[in-house]
């Protein structure tokens, strides 16, 4: 405290450390002094700091401190995973979409980044119909009102988006989760309900996912596991669809000149 001397170069390792002691600790203000004394290039000091503020529920403050890592550190997957989940648990769907996307482009082979990209985009597609309805809604309105001018509120930002396509981009995300942990039944159950949803419904991924669920589920739980709406769905498609016109089917003799 009375050294009035020159203070000595901060060693290069000190960041590190003083991450070690905040975790031994649990210490935010060690990790927040690695970050400093790193003249604000140690990613893992604020990544700690991520974690401890959403394990404390702070998730503004988790947020902003794994984007502070992500733009030090744009390589680690992990990081921009987590800022997703943040994203996700807040409800901004861009961000999340975008995260998880930075995170599959780094590494494509963690089949719950997929699964969270998914849901994103679902919630993503949901706010979008919903705009939609409430942009409807406020065209009506504004016809009854004579001599004023229609507004719809469609137009502008979300014109370029098309919540069928996204709906589409959330099917393909789910199946490539469900390729990757394809022991996973939750993840190939969002791929049914996703092809459900389609219009018209994807038939084939309906199909695909109905049998793996059954074949994941079927030894625990049996008969059970079988979605009786989406096999029922599936049977109507088939016996709806017309015949050939070259049918093998014998003709009846009414046809022949029969009596």
């Amino acid at each position: 405290e009375k050294w009035d001397g020159e203070m000595r170069p901060t060693p290069p390792h000190a960041p590190r450390l003083w991450c070690i002691l905040g975790d031994l600790d649990n210490d935010p203000s060690c990790w927040l002094r690695a970050w400093e004394i790193s003249k604000h290039r140690y990613a893992r000091a604020q990544r700690t700091l991520g974690e401890y503020y959403t394990k404390k529920g702070e998730l503004e403050n988790a947020r902003e401190s794994y984007m502070k890592a992500t733009i030090v550190n744009r390589q680690n997957n992990d990081t921009w995973s987590r800022l997703g989940d943040i994203d996700l648990a807040v409800g901004n769907w861009d961000g999340a979409i975008i995260a998880f996307q930075q995170s599959i482009m780094i590494d494509d082979t963690d089949a719950k980044t997929y699964s969270n990209l998914g849901s994103a985009l679902l919630s993503k597609h949901a706010e979008l119909v919903s705009l939609q309805r409430a942009a409807a809604k406020g065209v009506i309105a504004s016809e009854q009102h004579d001599g004023e001018e229609e507004i719809d509120f469609s137009k502008g930002s979300q014109k370029s988006q098309d919540p069928k396509a996204i709906l589409k981009q959330a099917l393909s995300a789910y199946k490539r989760g469900a390729a990757i942990a394809h022991s996973n039944w939750q993840i190939w159950d969002n791929v049914i309900t996703i092809a459900a949803r389609l219009s018209p419904p994807s038939f084939p991924d309906l199909l695909l996912g109905l049998r793996a669920v059954i074949r994941i589920r079927s030894p625990s739980v049996g008969e059970y596991s079988v979605d009786v709406d989406i096999l029922r769905a599936l049977i109507l498609e088939v016996t709806s669809r017309e015949r050939p016109e070259n049918s093998n089917v014998a003709e009846s003799p009414e046809a022949n000149g029969g009596v």
